[in-house]
């Protein structure tokens, strides 16, 4: 876990601590999905999970190398421990492919701000389909996506 806070106000000193799982590594360099597109990604996952606890938001984010961009899955909820901690934890991981590689051919030699306005709108027709609706991702109270933020809420 790490920890985060504290400010200082004049002479009164708040704090507030953040306690946050470490992340998992990313994984490794040579893997690959399956998956030709973010939507069969998206198909896939809604059919091969489920959440047994209430997530507050589901996560997409992006993990870049030198060699490959992908997008990954997560869900989370935020726990107050006391008057002066909250703690986020990971709540939900995907059973299997939580991570998606984009296709180079169509990502590659976009600016980062493009790559997520495309995953985005992407992301927002699945949102509108049958399939997201009787998934688990539905169930959650938001869903995010890396350098945008909150691009679905209930």
């Amino acid at each position: 876990m790490k920890r985060k806070g504290g400010k200082t106000y004049g002479k009164v000193v708040a704090t507030l601590n953040v306690l946050m799982e470490i992340p998992d590594p990313p994984p490794p360099e040579d893997y690959s999905s399956p998956f030709m597109s973010i939507k069969e990604w998206l198909y896939h996952l809604a059919d091969t999970n489920q959440c047994e606890k209430h997530i507050s938001v589901f996560g997409f984010g992006f993990l870049e190398s030198p060699s490959r961009l992908m997008l990954c899955l997560e869900g989370s909820n935020t726990y107050k421990i006391d008057e002066n901690t909250v703690e986020h934890r990971r709540d939900f991981k995907p059973v299997s492919y939580k991570y998606f590689v984009l296709p180079k051919e169509e990502f590659a030699n976009l600016p980062k701000e493009q790559v997520a306005q495309r995953v985005k709108d992407e992301l927002l027709e699945f949102f509108k389909t049958a399939k997201f609706h009787d998934s688990f991702l539905s169930k959650g109270d938001a869903i995010s996506l890396s350098y945008m933020g909150n691009i679905w809420t209930k």
